[in-house]
């Protein structure tokens, strides 16, 4: 499975506190919505499972590390049943300002 899917927002973004009560940002809520819409027609994988992605950011600045969490979450339901079947992943990045994103491949895990 070959996916292409907006470039996401940091993990710095993904939890907001108010009044004490952390809670999902507006932010990664629009991420996951707007993934589930351009997704609507893929069926989620059974079984241990393996992601690579590279994403491409608009320009230098960001931790790579910062993306993997809210992508794995959104996915949930959709390349996957749940991001505990990903035994292996493998990310790279790349600069692309004009059209910031991150392109995934899913397969079945391999033992290596």
């Amino acid at each position: 499975m070959k996916l292409t899917l907006p470039f996401p927002p940091s993990a710095n973004r993904y939890w907001r506190n108010y009044r004490g009560v952390t809670v999902v940002s507006q932010e990664a809520k629009s991420f996951k919505a707007h993934v589930k819409l351009i997704t609507k027609r893929i069926q989620p994988q059974e079984g241990p499972l393996q992601w690579s992605a590279v994403a491409y950011f608009p320009n230098r600045r960001g931790d790579l590390s910062n993306r993997i969490k809210i992508v794995e979450d959104a996915l949930n339901g959709i390349a996957w049943i749940d991001d505990s079947q990903v035994m292996a992943l493998r990310i790279e990045r790349a600069i692309d300002k004009d059209n910031p994103r991150i392109e995934i491949e899913v397969l079945p895990w391999t033992k290596p």
